[in-house]
């Protein structure tokens, strides 16, 4: 009490003081609440697992640390990927020439292109593989034995498409890849072929032993080494057999594209006047005008709501926070006079 005599602080003034501190810390609270954010922590000191420290300034890292670059990190950032080889090696590449065609017809009409790239269906030397047509346009995939190609093509440029591409390339690595696999996985039969007959020949020897000698022990230990062996042989057979399928089946669709060219044609439809797409533009307009329409009468209505509701929200909690500094205030300076 004299401490605060000698420095002219009354006990009224104290009260007030600490009156206002405890509003301070109350509104500050308040705000946490509201808001959602955590106060006196923009900036907060961190310290790492290692002891280094750093500092958080809103969120932006400036810490001491910094990741370690390895040798291999700053070599592979520094050279280039090395390609991998894509040239066929031997002198008869053409051989084994593969070529695609990609047309596009950009018309105004789409009746007569379309019909006459659907009438190629009927001929034999052409296969259909895929269509899709509608209004706007349509769309084939099809393959045409190599001996027919240019006439294809002379229909094709009669009907002066607006991009006609040639796309040709080489796939004899392919084949001859399919053709080394094969080998070695027929190979492979061959060696479980034989080691199964060696084996068999074995155990049957064994177990015609075992017979004579009435040994029923060793007749039923060869009976069932002989059973294993048979499945686990079976099974190689079997899954060397699934490969050997599956790569001969590649093999023959990359042969069969070397007996047909495939033909990727596309065709729509762009006039001058698109009616249907001056309709769509006044359609989507319309639609934007009234979405813009509905949102301001939203915010006019629903937002002047929301806004009363944290006019009151706000009220609410100046009367609280008035309430209680008045009766903290009250409270304290009872306590002081009777002090």
């Amino acid at each position: 009490m004299e401490f605060l005599k000698n420095n002219g602080i009354t006990k009224s003034l104290a009260v007030k003081l600490v009156a206002v501190f405890a509003l301070g810390m109350v509104a500050v609270a308040g705000l946490q609440a509201i808001s959602g954010t955590a106060p006196f922590q923009s900036v907060k000191q961190v310290i790492s697992g290692d002891g280094d420290y750093g500092y958080y300034d809103e969120g932006v890292g400036m810490g001491m640390d910094s990741p370690e670059l390895s040798y291999r990190n700053v070599e592979d950032s520094m050279m280039p990927p090395v390609p991998s080889p894509e040239f066929a090696p031997g002198e008869d590449t053409e051989t084994y020439e593969v070529k695609e065609y990609t047309a596009t017809f950009e018309t105004g009409d789409v009746t007569k292109e379309c019909e006459v790239i659907a009438d190629l269906f009927n001929r034999d030397d052409v296969i259909f593989e895929s269509t899709n047509e509608y209004k706007e346009g349509c769309s084939y995939n099809f393959k045409v034995k190599k001996e027919s190609v240019d006439e294809v093509l002379a229909i094709l440029e009669d009907l002066d498409p607006k991009y006609l591409n040639e796309n040709a390339y080489t796939i004899k690595r392919e084949v001859t890849d399919y053709t080394s696999e094969i080998e070695i996985l027929e190979a492979k039969l061959a060696a479980y072929e034989a080691t199964l007959i060696q084996s068999t020949a074995t155990y049957d020897e064994l177990i015609r032993l075992a017979t004579m000698r009435g040994d029923i022990d060793a007749l039923t230990r060869a009976t069932d080494g002989k059973l294993a062996l048979v499945e686990r042989i079976s099974m190689s057979q079997i899954e060397v057999n699934a490969q050997l399928d599956r790569i001969n089946r590649s093999k023959a669709e990359a042969l069969d594209r070397l007996e047909y060219s495939n033909f990727y044609v596309n065709v729509y439809e762009n006039p001058l006047v698109n009616g249907d797409s001056i309709k769509d533009s006044w359609i989507a307009a319309v639609q934007e005008l009234v979405s813009d329409i509905n949102t301001f009468v939203q915010e006019v209505s629903l937002g002047f709501v929301a806004l009363m509701f944290m006019v009151v929200k706000f009220a609410l909690y100046g009367v609280v926070l008035l309430y209680v500094a008045r009766f903290g205030y009250s409270y304290a300076r009872k306590v002081w006079s009777q002090g």
